[in-house]
């Protein structure tokens, strides 16, 4: 028969050891976790900052107000989608007036120069920058001045800019402008050279000759007096229609977006 094996004792050594073993166990444990979890957190962080992050860093800063890198990208869009359309309307027109772009010098050169910026993004980018600077320096100059624009005033730019007026064509008024001439005192007057004048020379006496029949005179029609239309016509919904159409999306887009929360202050 197997002999029973005595039971092992435990000395306090030994708890000490395997105490020992646990704690050491549990630090390796705890730095394997941390190292992996900073390499997920590195990675996380490098993806988000090459896209999320990267929209929202500034672009530009001018006087501590600066503009998103996602604004700068969104102006280049707008910029080149300008382009493109232009290059098309040149390209249509050449079409309808049956005009070779390589034979008119004019309409080639112009092409030429947009497909030039189409083609350099550089170039189109610090266009962009400079227009950017430029609407923060107004912004700014706006806002020290107390200068407030309202969602009305954008709106009616944009009809303006479209041709299209709610209260009928404005009727142009001319303004007179007085012309200020400038007076002579006595001794300048006494230092001009007086000017000759010239004598009429006598000439032939001309000789008679036989006065015309008079003739019948046609009887004008008589002119009816213009009269003047109404200079505030109300719009039907065709030319709303039409100017709606013709808005193009990103400027209403814009506009949606500057004036979303009603009048603004720059």
């Amino acid at each position: 028969m197997a002999k029973n094996k005595s039971p092992k004792v435990l000395t306090k050594k030994h708890l000490a050891r395997q105490e020992r073993e646990r704690r050491q166990t549990r630090l390796i444990t705890g730095i394997a976790i941390g190292i992996i979890a900073i390499v997920v957190l590195g990675i996380a962080y490098g993806l988000l900052n090459d896209t999320l992050f990267l929209n929202w860093r500034p672009a530009i800063t001018v006087n501590g107000e600066s503009k998103s890198l996602n604004e700068f990208q969104i102006r280049v869009r707008l910029s080149r989608q300008q382009l493109i359309s232009q290059y098309m309307q040149y390209s249509q027109m050449a079409a309808m007036f049956g005009v070779d772009p390589s034979t008119d010098p004019q309409l080639s050169q112009t092409m030429t120069q947009i497909t030039d910026e189409l083609n350099t993004p550089s170039v189109l980018g610090s266009q962009v920058i400079d227009n950017m600077v430029h609407d923060l320096l107004i912004r700014q100059y706006a806002k020290a001045n107390g200068i407030m624009v309202s969602a009305a005033d954008v709106e009616k730019a944009a009809q303006e800019a479209m041709q299209y007026y709610t209260n009928g064509t404005p009727t142009p008024t001319l303004t007179p402008t007085a012309l200020l001439y400038s007076t002579l005192d006595a001794t300048q007057y006494a230092l001009m050279t007086p000017t000759l004048t010239p004598t009429i020379a006598p000439t032939d006496t001309l000789t008679p000759t036989n006065t015309m029949a008079p003739t019948s005179t046609p009887t004008l029609p008589v002119r009816q007096p213009h009269t003047q239309p109404d200079s505030h016509p109300q719009p039907n919904p065709h030319q709303y229609a039409l100017y709606a159409e013709g808005v193009p999306e990103p400027i209403s887009n814009y506009t949606e977006n500057i004036c979303r929360n009603g009048p603004l202050r720059f």
